[in-house]
Parts: structure tokens; C-alpha cells; sequence
């Protein structure tokens, strides 16, 4: 199971899981934090890179696409 929550621009997601054992339960747990950069600001890391970027606004679901290169 998990959850996420935002914590300023930082995307923080929560999971906890069950593992079946035999003769048990183990009980393990993750955390991730992403941050949460704006289009520019990405395109900015690619550049500083010395990459090439072009943002496609829809993707491959609709969620943007960054295509880089050298």
C-alpha cells in the first residue's frame, strides 16, 4: 500500500509492503522523494548538460515527453 503527499516541491511517496513468507510476514517499507521541477527548469538541466531538448507537450500519455540529444 502507500501513499504521496507533496512537501513544497518535493513529491514524497509512501509504500509499505507485505511479503508472505512459509512460516511468517515480513513487513518492509520505501520512501521516495522526487523533486518537482518546472518545464523550464528541466530544460535548463538538459542544456546545462549540453544537450539538446525539445518538450513534446503530449507524450506518450499525455504527460509531456523531454527528447534530448547530443
Amino acid at each position: 500500500m502507500g501513499y504521496g503527499q507533496v512537501r513544497d516541491r518535493i513529491s514524497i511517496l509512501h509504500f509499505d509492503y507485505l511479503i508472505g513468507m512459509p512460516d511468517n510476514i515480513d513487513h518492509a517499507t520505501e520512501i521516495h522523494e522526487l523533486g518537482l521541477f518546472t518545464i523550464d527548469e528541466m530544460k535548463q538541466s538538459f542544456n546545462k548538460a549540453e544537450l539538446d531538448v525539445v518538450y513534446n507537450e503530449q507524450g506518450l500519455s499525455g504527460r509531456g515527453l523531454y527528447i534530448a540529444k547530443t
